[in-house]
């Protein structure tokens, strides 16, 4: 099936990375700036791309849609997508209000078409895992509180390839993900919702801090909280009668009675990492707390092994950092792809790297992990 992506923004790069390799072809990009469209139809080894919705829906050929765009376009675009006759993944929040979600549902249902929302927390096979357990009355979970803390200054402004125009929001969008995730483990109704917000940011109009907490009708507790403040944490508590589980995002663990434990990642943009905030350049080398979340590796292009590969931020034409001199790996005319970056058998801790460069330019950063075909190189 072809699919066409609409929005070229960071969350765009995570679905067309995703589904590279697929049955489900990208064949097409809609975008609000050419240039910005072009160069992501490029990065990823997309065919087309345009400014127009209306055309790309009416393309024959596309027979889904997903949309990651600013959020108070998604309900109006997955309306126009699913009259053309196309499924829909939305990203969330599906609409800005119930009745525009409902009429979503209503036109879903009509047409006969199929209608998603993008909650990824549910795919999470670790935490499937501890619900089955508690519906199943082997582990009844008691309370489930989530936790999400990004300090980026991008995030509440957007962070699409381009400059952003828009201006995101601490409840609709990210306490959503973690209040959907809980109401979906419980799965009971709910008999009494607060919550509060922080004052309205000065730049932004909008408060950068918010908590939901609400009751179950069996008694169960659900508390979200979320800033645009501090250091970055992604964390989904579970509290059940026999244990207590700390899933992190970020760091890509599962913490039980058992221990600490690493869980497969999920995969991470290029445009995810390019925005991520810079770190104090006095800083040579950070280790993680835990193993970070990195792509699946294609062949390295110095080894022609398959592992997991370093991750770089930024590299520029002639950048020759001290892990490619000592690897033998030739200087870059361009920026290289992540999949042509180097291997590395690293302990199990991540690491991060940063290498020199000449006044007024950016740090390279290369992060790396271990390979699984044992590569010994840097």
């Amino acid at each position: 099936m072809d699919v066409a992506i609409v929005g070229d923004g960071h969350i765009a790069s995570w679905h067309a990375a995703a589904l590279a390799g697929s049955a489900a072809k990208v064949s097409l990009v809609v975008g609000k700036h050419p240039d910005v469209a072009q160069a992501f139809a490029a990065r990823h080894g997309i065919a087309s791309w345009t400014t127009e919705l209306d055309a790309a829906l009416a393309d024959r050929a596309i027979g889904a849609v997903i949309v990651a765009t600013p959020s108070e376009h998604q309900a109006a675009m997955t309306l126009a997508a699913l009259a053309a006759g196309k499924h829909v993944l939305v990203e969330a929040p599906m609409a800005m209000s119930a009745a525009a979600a409902e009429r979503m549902v209503e036109r879903s249902a009509a047409t006969g078409l199929s209608l998603a929302v993008c909650h990824p927390l549910r795919l999470r096979p670790e935490l499937a895992a501890i619900r089955d357990d508690s519906r199943s009355g082997a582990n009844p979970i008691r309370l489930i509180s989530g936790q999400f803390i990004n300090r980026s200054p991008r995030a509440p402004l957007g962070a699409g390839a381009a400059e952003p125009s828009w201006t995101d929001n601490v409840l609709w969008h990210h306490l959503s993900h973690m209040l959907d995730f809980a109401l979906w483990a419980l799965d009971r109704p709910v008999t009494e919702v607060s919550g509060a917000m922080g004052a309205p940011d000065p730049r932004l109009g909008i408060p950068t801090e918010a908590t939901l907490t609400l009751a179950l009708d069996d008694g169960r507790i659900i508390v979200c909280t979320a800033s645009y403040w501090g250091r970055s944490v992604y964390d989904v508590v579970l509290v059940s009668e026999r244990d207590t589980y700390r899933f992190s995002q970020i760091h890509c663990t599962l913490a039980d009675a058992a221990g600490v434990r690493s869980i497969p990642p999920r995969l991470r943009s290029p445009a995810f990492r390019a925005t991520s905030p810079p770190r104090s350049p006095s800083v040579a080398r950070r280790r993680s707390p835990a193993p970070r979340c990195w792509a699946p590796c294609a062949p390295c292009s110095a080894c022609r092994t398959s592992g997991t590969v370093g991750m770089a931020l930024a590299s520029f034409p002639g950048d020759r950092p001290a892990h490619r001199r000592r690897s033998g790996h030739p200087s870059p005319s361009a920026r290289l792809p992540d999949h042509e970056l180097p291997c590395r058998a690293a302990p199990a801790r991540g690491r991060v790297r940063r290498s020199t460069r000449p006044p007024g330019t950016r740090p390279y950063r290369f992060r790396t992990s271990p390979c699984s075909s044992g590569c010994n190189r840097l």
